[in-house]
């Protein structure tokens, strides 16, 4: 039994969607985990400049309070 040309267009048609889909929702997937990703690396490195900013501020008070008790 042979399957109708307009029948045959159109399975075709739906399967090209189809991979078109998956292909889209994977690239989709794969940028969502590449900025996550990032997102975590800014957050790890503002997280590591307010330390810093802080521990050099805890310095300069102690040299302050040394510098006062001398």
């Amino acid at each position: 039994m042979e399957i109708p040309k307009a029948e045959l267009a159109d399975q075709q048609c739906s399967d090209s969607e189809k991979s078109d889909q998956t292909s889209f929702t994977q690239d989709y997937e794969k940028y969502k985990e590449k900025k996550k990703r990032k997102d975590r690396k800014r957050k790890e490195e503002r997280k590591e400049r307010e330390q810093e900013k802080t521990f050099f501020k805890d310095m300069e008070k102690k040299d302050e309070k040394m510098y006062t008790l001398m």
